[in-house]
């Protein structure tokens, strides 16, 4: 049996490999993500040769969307790392156990969240699962983590990024 890998960017140029009986993913804007030409040639060749593009549907990008949100994770995922989960979790809804393999934290609490395994490559990769809630440094008033605004709306403060709520992973 095959396993399903679902590559974001640093994997790509980190060197992740799939074996040749397993099956590697990403999504097109993994591209767009790459900035300095040497890389984009790594990740272009790659995606000749040992990688398929697939793009989630938009049940799972919304619905990826929406629980990162309740995470506290939307502040920090670009648009190409919501699409990464939301590929990985249309291949979940489909009864398959996809392996999201990337180092970033943000990516692996969302997974976590969602019931979706991930491989760090170069990281050790999350020790505890966060929900994350910024909040006004004066009056402490509470807002979701999508709240686009930098200034409390109640007295004007500064507002900051706090965890609500942890969990230690088993290792």
């Amino acid at each position: 049996m095959s396993l399903i890998f679902v590559l974001d960017t640093s994997a790509i140029i980190g060197g992740f490999r799939p074996d040749p009986e397993d099956i590697g993913y990403t999504v097109s804007a993994v591209i767009s993500e790459v900035k300095d030409r040497d890389s984009r040639l790594l990740v272009e060749l790659e995606l000749m040769e040992n990688v398929k593009i697939g793009e989630p549907s938009s049940y799972s990008i919304k619905t990826v969307t929406e629980r990162s949100k309740e995470t506290g994770d939307f502040m920090h995922l670009s648009p190409t790392d919501l699409m990464i989960v939301s590929l990985a979790h249309d291949f979940k809804i489909k009864g398959d156990d996809p392996i999201i393999v990337t180092d970033d934290y943000d990516i692996q609490n969302l997974s976590r969240d969602l019931s979706i395994i991930f491989k760090s490559l170069q990281t050790r990769g999350i020790r505890e699962s966060f929900i994350w809630r910024i909040v006004c440094k004066a009056c402490h008033k509470m807002y979701d983590s999508d709240y686009e605004k930098t200034t409390c709306e109640c007295c004007g403060s500064e507002l900051s990024k706090i965890v609500t709520s942890k969990e230690h992973l088993e290792e």
